[in-house]
């Protein structure tokens, strides 16, 4: 029988929806925290937020699009968390993606929700703004590369042997793996809230108990945190640095007890 969630428990899960979106710099609408505050389940939420955008623009009003992207994607992020259905494989990944933002994306971005993109992306990233000001951003995958690269990454995750592994290691280990999908980009929009979704139900199937909540405490960490997982520049001195991505798994794992590592601009580190 599906446990029966309390108000608290579905608003509580509708913010960390709100909070997984934040690590793509968007925020939702002050009517979204009215839904949560209310709302007794998922579909009710859900059903709210379309309508109340729904009306919105049927009165002549124009809605700032990627707000309404927020506050729909939030609500699908708590559903989705909250349904333990899994299985470890790209194809899981691409679902998630589908059920996070069909009919979301705008333009001929609306095409590409639960599919892989066929273009190559850059993105600049404030983390990585250089002295001089210039924003730098990850080498991804190259789309003729995505379906190679995530099943590599997958049949070697596969074969980890995890019991075996002390919680560090396992923590280590899975860390490496996470910053290794997110580096193939393969959507060519909302990859690290899709990223974020099947770490956390991956985690889940594992065993182990998660608090959401960190997600929505500190989303801007996680994004950044992957960025330096993946960002090299010998140059300038620095090569890629998982520790800040551990951190933060490690405090996702072991909870309030272990300090997040304070996050460092390498272009900036003295």
């Amino acid at each position: 029988m599906k446990k029966e969630l309390s108000n608290l428990e579905i608003r509580k899960n509708l913010e960390i929806g709100a909070g997984l979106c934040a690590v793509d710099g968007l925020k939702v609408s002050s009517y979204f925290y009215r839904v949560a505050k209310e709302a007794k389940s998922y579909d009710e939420a859900k059903k709210l937020i379309e309508c109340y955008y729904k009306t919105y623009e049927s009165g002549g009003e124009l809605c700032e699009s990627r707000q309404k992207e927020c506050d729909i994607v939030a609500t699908r992020i708590a559903s989705v968390l909250e349904n333990r259905g899994f299985t470890f494989s790209p194809a899981s990944l691409c679902a998630i993606h589908k059920e996070l933002f069909s009919g979301v994306f705008e333009g001929s971005l609306r095409l590409y929700a639960g599919r892989f993109r066929d273009y190559n992306i850059t993105k600049n990233e404030a983390i990585l703004q250089t002295r001089s000001g210039e924003k730098k951003s990850v080498i991804y995958a190259d789309y003729t590369e995505i379906d190679e690269c995530l099943a590599y990454d997958f049949e070697r995750e596969r074969k980890k042997p995890y019991a075996k592994m002390d919680l560090q290691t396992q923590i280590r280990s899975f860390a490496k793996f996470v910053f290794g999908i997110w580096q193939v980009h393969p959507f060519a929009e909302g990859n690290t809230r899709t990223t974020a979704v099947f770490a956390v139900k991956y985690l889940n199937s594992k065993g182990f108990l998660l608090d959401n909540s960190l997600f929505c405490e500190h989303s801007r960490y996680f994004r950044d945190a992957l960025v330096l997982a993946n960002f090299a520049d010998l140059k300038s001195g620095f090569d890629v640095d998982s520790s800040f991505l551990e951190s933060f798994f490690a405090r996702l794992i072991l909870g309030e007890g272990f300090a997040l590592k304070t996050l460092v601009n390498p272009y900036f580190k003295s």
